[in-house]
């Protein structure tokens, strides 16, 4: 008889034991994945959770979780539903460039902990309008300003569910570019419609500007030719023999202006 009281008070110890146990969390749970705590019957978790990024330690403030769902053990059901959202933090340095020079402004999405954030769409509002870009693996997106020199703003929006919201706006600034002009002296045979004087425009980068118009004054004459594919522009010598001294020139809004003086003989 003792020791069916015995077997008695052991089992209403456990009993008891069962009742005072906390949450449970798996081992391989992971930041932003959805969690299933299991609570013990009639014990109700507290409403926010945190896991830890080092040891799974269970707190009362949910910093960097998704939803979680509290499930009863033994029924299975969930008994509690908790919302909660993951810090952002958007960066983006101001530039300054020179106009067409290719450098764009770049932003990146983070989280709390400083994870990079692929994958994730970002709003781009710039001159008025907004456009989509989407993070790469780096978390980045880009943003090459085309206008000509002034000061410009672009700004990095992140809205999603399951995360913070956070913006970041950076400011461009864009210069003219300076150009070059190069010209050699041309000596031509009078009546060879094969003399040509030639004009080669460059930008800073040695790139070829083309498409654009330099100003030839040839013999008290103004002469406009635009450059070609090449950066070239070409103007036919008809001229009687002489010595011209020739003076040729580029000026645009969004370059510096550039000159080159030089010497045309028969």
């Amino acid at each position: 008889m003792k020791k069916f009281y015995k077997a008695v008070l052991l089992l209403t110890f456990c009993f008891f034991i069962c009742l005072d146990c906390v949450c449970a969390v798996s081992d391989n749970v992971v930041e932003n994945d959805t969690l299933s705590v299991d609570c013990q019957v009639g014990e109700l978790c507290s409403d926010t959770i945190e896991v830890s990024s080092d040891n799974y330690y269970i707190d009362n403030n949910v910093v960097n979780s998704s939803d979680i769902n509290f499930t009863d053990v033994y029924s299975g059901n969930v008994v509690k539903k908790v919302k909660s959202t993951v810090k952002t933090s958007i960066t983006a340095k101001d530039i300054t460039k020179y106009f067409q020079d290719g450098t764009s402004v770049k932003a990146y999405l983070k989280n709390s902990n400083g994870k990079v954030l692929s994958g994730k769409k970002i709003t781009v509002t710039y001159s008025g309008k907004t456009y989509s870009r989407t993070t790469d693996s780096k978390g980045c997106v880009s943003w090459d300003v085309k206008k000509g020199p002034g000061t410009y703003s672009v700004k990095f929006s992140f809205k999603a569910s399951g995360y913070k919201s956070s913006s970041k706006t950076a400011k461009v600034t864009v210069k003219a570019m300076p150009t070059t002009l190069t010209a050699n002296n041309l000596v031509f045979t009078y009546g060879d419609t094969n003399n040509k004087l030639k004009a080669t425009l460059k930008n800073k980068k040695g790139k070829s500007i083309v498409n654009k118009t330099v100003v030839f004054n040839f013999s008290g004459k103004k002469y406009i030719k635009k450059t070609n594919s090449k950066g070239v522009a070409c103007l036919t010598i008809t001229a009687k023999p002489k010595t011209y001294p020739t003076a040729i020139s580029f000026t645009n809004a969004n370059y510096v202006t550039s000159k080159k003086n030089n010497n045309s003989n028969s």
